[in-house]
């Protein structure tokens, strides 16, 4: 019954992960004194556990180096430091920096290529041949340049029957019967000098460009471009770029809206945003119209009278904002900055009542803030005008914050009735260091390979 419980859960949910092995007294000795991969390996679990709980602890890592023998020395240079590196099993970005810092030029020297490298070069793409001559790619690349030795392009050679074929049909449909890219038929075709016949609009439809005739270029301008794109069958950009080659206007549909004398009067005296909010136009075509009329941005920052400030709280800022031409962001943050409040006959405000302020830090401010129908800056702002701490939080005493650093963080945790992240956080605000585990190496020291 058990095996069938775990295998439709199994089912529903995916892998049953088992439950995390606890850590023994034991098993923490080893932290601090050996490197993560040889403790994990002694007790059996994954380095990055190991590492992850050795953290939490607030031990310091182990870091073990290994000595350069003269051995190894010898091998620097005498061939590439990728070889190099899998021979002595260390990193290659380990090696380079060994050599460099005993000043032994890399193998082979830079820009020495033998002759048996320089015939390689071209018959073969370029990374291949980096990848066979252990070289980097741009080394390749330069050399073989210098060479004046073309790349290598595998080319499949044309055919009389595959020459016939350009120009017949579209470009795309002789690039899927040949089997070719679609920019080498095109390439073949104008080396050929080979035009594009016409075919029908129903072919057009399907995204293959055709060649403009004259009838098609006679109607460009007479109609919009979109209502012509769907009559001939065309994509609307290659209607309006061919009409703009030609220096025709453009007609617009019956129904659009010219710009009126006074809102003309509002562009470029407004910002754009506001000249479109007022209008009931996009920014961009608000934007477009500026330009067009040859109009500079107009300057976003107006000073602020006497006069305008006193205005501040009499009326709505959206109200007051078409009165003094502003913004109603620009006029509530003036509004705010000086310490106006709201009209009271607009936006009547909401007085506080001692119930509600008792409220006040006994539940979460969430909780409050549903219980009371408010918002939750608002119960956070009262909250803290009237010094009323957070539910749940509590000062430190002068008792808990001398067990600071005595023991391990956790330990501490759990007789003070704390978070371990919480004990941490407190002890490095303090400047105390942590605990160090019975048997374990102090910080700083390092532990020599035996």
């Amino acid at each position: 019954m058990k095996q069938h419980t775990e295998n439709r859960r199994r089912h529903k949910f995916g892998r049953v992960q088992p439950a995390p092995r606890a850590w023994k007294r034991s098993e923490e000795r080893y932290l601090g004194i050996r490197m993560d991969p040889e403790v994990a390996r002694l007790i059996g679990r994954h380095p990055a556990v190991v590492a992850e709980h050795r953290r939490q602890l607030g031990i310091p890592a182990v870091r073990q180096r290994r000595a350069w023998t003269r051995v190894e020395d010898r091998l620097l240079g005498t061939m590439p430091d990728p070889a190099v590196a899998k021979r002595i099993g260390r990193q290659a970005s380990t090696v380079g920096e060994r050599r460099r810092k005993l000043r032994i030029t890399r193998h082979p020297p830079p820009g020495a290529f033998t002759p048996e490298e320089d015939r390689l070069l071209g018959t073969m793409s370029d990374p291949e041949t980096a990848r066979r001559l252990h070289r980097s790619l741009a080394s390749v690349l330069q050399r073989r340049q210098r060479l004046k030795r073309p790349a290598f392009v595998p080319c499949r050679p044309w055919t009389p029957r595959e020459d016939a074929l350009l120009g017949k049909r579209p470009d795309q449909e002789v690039s899927r019967r040949l089997g070719r890219g679609l920019a080498g038929v095109i390439r073949r075709r104008r080396i050929l000098g080979i035009h594009l016949e016409e075919w029908s609009a129903s072919s057009a439809r399907s995204g293959i460009v055709r060649k403009w005739t004259a009838a098609e270029r006679q109607l460009l301008g007479t109609m919009p471009d979109g209502e012509l794109a769907r009559k001939l069958g065309r994509r609307y950009p290659s209607v309006a770029r061919m009409r703009n080659l030609l220096g025709r206007p453009r007609v617009r549909r019956a129904h659009y809206r010219g710009w009126k004398a006074w809102e003309d009067q509002l562009v470029g005296v407004l910002p754009d945003r506001e000249v479109a909010r007022r209008t009931g136009r996009s920014l961009e075509a608000v934007m477009v119209r500026r330009r067009s009329k040859g109009l500079a941005p107009p300057q976003v920052f107006k000073r602020w009278t006497s006069r305008e400030n006193n205005l501040l709280g009499t009326l709505p800022d959206a109200e007051l904002a078409e009165r003094l031409g502003r913004s109603a962001g620009e006029v509530r943050k003036r509004r705010r900055s000086l310490g106006i409040p709201f009209p009271e006959a607009v936006f009547p405000v909401r007085q506080w009542t001692r119930d509600e302020e008792a409220l006040l830090g006994t539940d979460t401010d969430d909780a409050v803030a549903r219980k009371l129908k408010r918002g939750l800056r608002a119960i956070q702002h009262r909250r803290e005008l009237l010094n009323v701490p957070a539910f749940g939080r509590h000062d430190w005493t002068e008792a808990e914050q001398r067990l600071l650093g005595t023991d391990l963080d956790r330990v501490i945790a759990q007789k003070l009735g704390r978070t371990a992240v919480s004990v941490s956080h407190r002890r490095r605000h303090l400047g105390l260091p942590p605990a160090i585990p019975p048997g374990a190496a102090p910080r700083g020291t390092k532990v020599q390979a035996a």
